[in-house]
């Protein structure tokens, strides 16, 4: 019986799951997947909160320094350059400054649970 390192696939990135497997492959473990089970979610159960979702409300030109559609196309002009199909922006505070939005989601931080996916032919 091999021993196994279980991991939950949609939180961890493939770069990071084949570090970890070429660690843990010469010490005799192995890496495996826990999609159909997600032991955080089980010991939640059914008592689990629900996500906060406060509304947005727009950040001013005055703070943010630029404006949505000119950070926008910055990212478009990214994308193009790495020759990219897709941008996903999942660090809240990232979002929050793409988009000039901010909310109350979190305590203590001016971010909303958000994320955003910038495709090359959306701009």
């Amino acid at each position: 019986i091999v021993p196994k390192v279980g991991v939950d696939p949609f939180v961890l990135s493939y770069d990071l799951a084949k570090a970890w497997r070429e660690k843990l492959t010469p010490k005799g473990l192995q890496l495996t997947s826990l999609a159909e089970a997600n032991f955080v979610d089980l010991v939640w159960g059914n008592e689990r909160p629900p996500l906060p979702c406060t509304h947005a409300f727009h950040h001013p030109l005055e703070y943010s320094g630029q404006k949505l559609k000119q950070k926008v196309e910055m990212c478009f002009r990214e994308i193009q350059m790495v020759d990219a199909e897709v941008f996903v922006c999942s660090a809240l505070d990232e979002v929050a400054w793409l988009l000039n939005v901010r909310g109350a989601d979190i305590p203590f931080n001016p971010v909303l649970i958000s994320y955003v996916v910038l495709h090359k032919t959306s701009g």
